[in-house]
């Protein structure tokens, strides 16, 4: 979301630094944080979920490093178990449940974006149930300075585009997880905002 944000010349407004270290320490760290998030969602303390993400939020600043290089992959590694009969439904949904708060709590702890702010609309649409896409860019926005509205999911089309207008988006995100009705509504969406 950030490099697409940045090729299309879309104003970042606080662009944390990275680690100094390597690119080779920075992934080996990264994945040895993800691992210890995966173990951590499905070991059940939702508190220490989040003291995770958060931990790591505050020492970067970085969103898009917590959302795509720790949670990302231990959400798939959870996907993954429960798709090879490792972990059970119940586990993956909750791990999913510890994930969303971890974010939402997360999102709590950013610095509150200038009155001037850039706003961003994020949302899952009408038959999507799926939200845990739109809150990690909620939080990545945020992190970098916009001034973001979760819609969250089953969100219908014309919704999304009324928020856009009422609230002057900059940008919104849209998480699509299911089809063809998510397509549709998309498709609906786009033509909507051509207009």
């Amino acid at each position: 979301l950030l490099r697409f944000a940045r090729e299309q010349g879309m104003e970042m407004l606080d662009s944390a630094p990275i680690a100094s270290a390597g690119r080779g320490g920075r992934l080996a760290a990264m994945e040895e944080l993800s691992a210890r998030f995966y173990e951590t969602l499905l070991g059940g303390d939702d508190r220490a979920v989040q003291r995770l993400a958060l931990g790591l939020l505050e020492r970067t600043g970085d969103g898009a490093r917590l959302c795509d290089d720790v949670i990302a992959p231990a959400m798939h590694r959870v996907g993954d178990a429960w798709a090879n009969d490792h972990v059970a439904v119940f586990s993956e949904h909750a791990a999913t449940q510890r994930v969303s708060a971890a974010i939402a709590v997360a999102r709590t702890h950013l610095p509150p974006p200038a009155e001037d702010a850039p706003v961003a609309v994020c949302a899952a649409l009408e038959d999507d149930p799926y939200t845990l896409a739109a809150a990690m860019c909620s939080l990545v926005l945020g992190a970098g300075g916009y001034r973001v509205t979760l819609l969250g999911c089953h969100t219908p089309a014309e919704e999304v585009l009324r928020a856009a207008v009422e609230l002057s988006a900059a940008l919104v995100t849209i998480s699509v997880s299911t089809e063809p009705s998510s397509l549709e509504a998309l498709t609906s969406l786009c033509a909507g905002a051509n207009e």
